[in-house]
């Protein structure tokens, strides 16, 4: 049984809020921070993602507590368990411990027909989906949906040139789910495809796409944030109160069995070059200066295909890798980096001091980047010079290691 031990007054960075401590069956305390009135029309519970606790995400949560009448009770799951954040932090949650904790505000409403409702962000949205499904299989009604944050329902990394396999809860929830999904995010262009996945629950899922907005606006330090970042950070709290409005007006599906609740076990990042099996896509793009490029213009020589954006960190810190590797090659080697879903001001920007020796293209309505099955950036392919893929890396490279130098020059026939 889960009990309240006791309530105290918290100040948290600069701003109040309050925080209680939860004693799950499990014998674990789980440290809650509260927002909002008592008498607030929605109950809420906030599930951080895999990065934890910002100071910014605290001000995002207080802002819409305050405006729009909603209670939101926001547990530290990491700091808690005294987990570091990473990728797989969330894993070392119990589930048991989950359904325990939402079981346990479940009872918190005060009205027969009240509803509580779930925000969840990047990775913990697969834990969610597992605890509510399953809570719901024991007779817990009092559910009313789910806020998705830039969901992540996949398997494992995505590997590159491969579609990508949901986690098998995906295609189960019956519950009425609205997704909030950055335009600067890496889940974008996949974003039509996990829609149709989780529509096969059965309820209606609402998706709400912020047009040039990075991913984590709501959780990011105010000077890592563009113009559309914080003009979105501002409309949030009144976003956020319509999708609550439009989740309490729709009534969950009928649950679909599921005997395994298990949460998939992610595989740790590639940081190398791989060898590859797939076909290789065709590419037919415009640079920033208007010239178009065919990938099969360059057959006779190796070719660099490379994704990315300007608001992905590890694509800055590559970039003047790719700029020494086509220095030292010139000729023998082309480099084609292909920016997803970018004027070519934007791109001007980002490239105008880094001295770029390759073309810039724009893939301006992300249609290569799904044919590529990109979901990472930055995303690498290096194609022979028959054309055909041979190898391929995500993430951060640095292309002047001497393995992947070895693997250039046999390419190139040196």
């Amino acid at each position: 049984m889960i009990c309240r031990c006791f309530l105290i007054p918290l100040l948290l960075l600069a701003f109040s809020a309050h925080a209680e401590i939860l004693t799950l069956s499990s014998e674990q305390e789980v440290n809650i921070e509260e927002y909002g009135d008592d008498k607030a029309k929605h109950l809420v519970l906030w599930m951080h993602s895999e990065r934890g606790i910002s100071e910014e995400l605290q001000k995002t949560i207080l802002d819409i507590s305050q405006k729009q009448s909603i209670k939101i009770l926001m547990p530290d799951w990491l700091d808690s368990y005294d987990i570091t954040p990473s990728r797989s932090a969330l894993e070392k949650i119990p589930q048991q411990d989950v359904e325990d904790l939402i079981s346990h505000y479940s009872k918190q409403l005060s009205k027969p027909n009240d509803k509580l409702f779930i925000v969840a962000s990047g990775r913990m949205n697969s834990l969610i989906l597992n605890a509510t499904h399953h809570l719901q299989t024991q007779g817990n009604h009092s559910l009313g949906g789910i806020i998705m944050v830039s969901p992540y329902l996949h398997k494992g990394v995505p590997n590159i040139g491969k579609s990508l396999t949901y986690l098998k809860i995906t295609a189960f929830s019956n519950l009425p789910l609205y997704i909030f999904q950055a335009e600067r995010s890496p889940r974008f262009v996949p974003h039509p495809q996990l829609v149709k996945e989780l529509e096969k629950g059965g309820s209606p899922v609402y998706s709400h796409i912020l047009a040039k907005v990075s991913g984590g606006f709501h959780a990011r330090d105010i000077e890592d944030l563009t113009k559309a970042d914080l003009q979105e950070k501002v409309a949030f709290p009144k976003q956020f109160s319509n999708a609550l409005s439009l989740l309490q007006q729709t009534p969950a599906a009928a649950i679909k069995p599921l005997q395994n609740y298990n949460r998939h076990k992610r595989t740790r990042r590639l940081s190398k070059l791989h060898k590859i099996t797939v076909e290789t896509k065709k590419l037919n793009l415009n640079d920033i200066h208007g010239k178009r490029h065919h990938l099969d213009d360059y057959k006779g020589k190796v070719v660099l295909v490379s994704f990315w954006a300007s608001w992905c960190g590890p694509c800055i810190e590559e970039m003047p890798s790719l700029v020494k590797l086509k220095a030292k090659y010139k000729d023998q080697l082309e480099i084609l980096a292909v920016n997803v879903r970018e004027d070519a001001n934007t791109i001007t920007r980002f490239t105008g001091m880094m001295n770029i020796n390759f073309p810039l293209l724009q893939d301006l309505d992300s249609q290569a980047t799904e044919d590529w099955k990109v979901y990472v950036y930055p995303s690498n392919y290096i194609i022979d010079k028959t054309g055909k893929a041979r190898y391929a890396a995500t993430g951060a490279m640095d292309w002047q290691d001497t393995e992947i130098d070895l693997v250039l020059q046999k390419l190139m026939g040196k």
